[in-house]
């Protein structure tokens, strides 16, 4: 089966709020994670088939999982915003990540690594003396990282407001509508 893994934020930020990842519906099954307007999380995937019974019976997921349906060749599976993620949910939709409980910045950052972000991965690993680490810029951004901020200040030419936020806005490519 191909890949067809898509990539928006809502991928690492919501998904991990559900504490899932890409790779919880199954090897090369996951597609992408949207919003809605109604405090839902949609992700979309390839087929049912893949995704382990877990996510639909385990009890962290169970209160939140809604629906799940076929469309166009996709099976789209709905979840509620958990409750005490609701304040980051409107968070998110403002684009003010660093102002995300402690919580569910530790959540993110657990479970955007299994999809695949980096988190203070050594440069260079076989150099036991470099200190140096990677992280990836939608991690830095939930703690408004000051090399994150000079790296955008370099290339645009300017300093950044004291306050702004160092990841851009949702676009329109994180949200859904799944409801007419």
């Amino acid at each position: 089966m191909e890949e067809i893994i898509q990539d928006n934020i809502a991928n690492y930020y919501m998904l991990s709020l559900l504490r899932l990842d890409k790779t919880s519906f199954g090897k090369n099954n996951f597609v992408n994670t949207y919003v809605t307007k109604d405090k839902e999380i949609v992700v979309e995937v390839l087929t049912e088939d893949l995704i382990p019974e877990i996510i639909f019976k385990h009890e962290d997921y169970q209160t939140d999982f809604v629906d799940s349906t076929e469309e166009e060749n996709r099976v789209i599976i709905l979840f509620s915003v958990p409750k005490k993620f609701e304040k980051e949910y409107e968070l998110f939709m403002a684009g003010k990540y660093s102002q995300f409980s402690d919580e569910a910045k530790k959540l993110i950052i657990q479970y955007s690594v299994n999809s695949g972000l980096k988190y203070r991965v050594p440069e260079d690993p076989k150099d036991k003396s470099n200190r140096r680490f990677i992280t990836d810029r939608r991690l830095r951004a939930l703690t408004k990282d000051e090399v994150l901020r000079k790296n955008i200040e370099e290339s645009i030419g300017m300093p950044l407001p004291a306050d702004a936020e160092l990841f851009d806005i949702p676009g329109e490519d994180n949200y859904y509508s799944y409801r007419d």
